[in-house]
């Protein structure tokens, strides 16, 4: 892959596209994400999406795992970190996943690899990001660009991997990984519990 990542449950189809399954908490497989050779990505038309993801890597119940957007950011930090990691596809769709990680997972440590989209007006990427931490009690991670980066287009862990090597996304996982637990996730009606709001972390 031009992002050079591996294959982690992915098939390939007879015109080479890579294909990514999207299941639910059941494991049943609802749509999947075609991306062809030259990077462009469709999902199924009609096809579910809200709530779906897929798994790179074993969850434990009480260990760490992360959710990412893209398949190839999730795939670039299971690979610098060995780190479960869950890709729910894009930013819109990281509050419905972290929720279901949550319920499947209720002691899990939940940490959200935010895209920075520093490009797009408000910045959705690093704004979903804070939003699924905090409705799970979870910790918000931005892959800590440099000015030299940003001005290159850079805006996810990926990127950040191949301008400076998996060793720094590592890094960067490892100095949030030992921090307390945050805070408890908000209630369904939009309060949270009185342990106050979840983290944010710029690296």
């Amino acid at each position: 892959m031009a992002k050079q990542v591996g294959w982690h449950g992915m098939r390939q189809d007879d015109n080479g596209g890579l294909l990514v399954p999207l299941r639910d908490e059941n494991g049943v497989m609802w749509n999947f994400q075609r991306i062809s050779s030259d990077g462009e990505k469709r999902f199924l038309k009609g096809g579910r999406k809200a709530g779906l993801y897929h798994t790179i890597g074993d969850i434990e119940e009480k260990g760490p795992v992360v959710i990412g957007e893209g398949y190839s950011t999730s795939a670039t930090i299971h690979e610098a970190t060995g780190l479960p990691v869950v890709v729910a596809f894009d930013a819109g769709n990281l509050r419905a996943v972290a929720e279901k990680i949550r319920e499947k997972h209720p002691e899990a440590r939940i940490f959200i690899a935010a895209d920075d989209d520093h490009a797009k007006d408000r910045n959705a990427g690093l704004r979903k990001g804070e939003e699924a931490a905090k409705a799970v009690g979870g910790i918000s991670v931005n892959p800590g660009l440099t000015p030299a980066e940003r001005e290159a287009g850079m805006t996810d862990f990926n990127d950040k991997a191949r301008s400076a090597g998996k060793a720094v996304v590592k890094d960067i996982f490892d100095a949030v990984i030992g921090r307390p637990r945050p805070l408890s996730p908000e209630r369904k009606t939009g309060e949270r519990k009185t342990a106050g709001r979840a983290q944010s972390l710029a690296m």
